[in-house]
């Protein structure tokens, strides 16, 4: 293996800082601003959500509703 300047690596500690530091760049998120590409994506996504539907959706849940959840599921099954 090689680093980034060329130079062979040889012992397992470089191999194994070598790669941690690789892999760690590849995860690494750019710092970019993707409003204007996710806006376009977006339109064209046909909604089909109403505007009273997603109001509902993102309602705070209540422990009332949680625990209704609970009940109706079938007996034997892992909430």
């Amino acid at each position: 293996m090689k680093n980034e300047q060329g130079t062979s690596v040889q012992t397992h500690q470089d191999i194994s800082a070598l790669l941690i530091n690789h892999f760690s760049q590849i995860a690494l998120e750019p710092d970019i601003n993707r409003e204007e590409a996710i806006r376009d994506i977006m339109t064209s996504i046909p909604k089909i959500i109403t505007k009273e539907q997603n109001k509902y959706l993102n309602h705070p849940i209540t422990m009332k509703e949680v625990e209704q959840a609970v009940r109706d599921m079938p007996n034997g099954k892992a909430p």
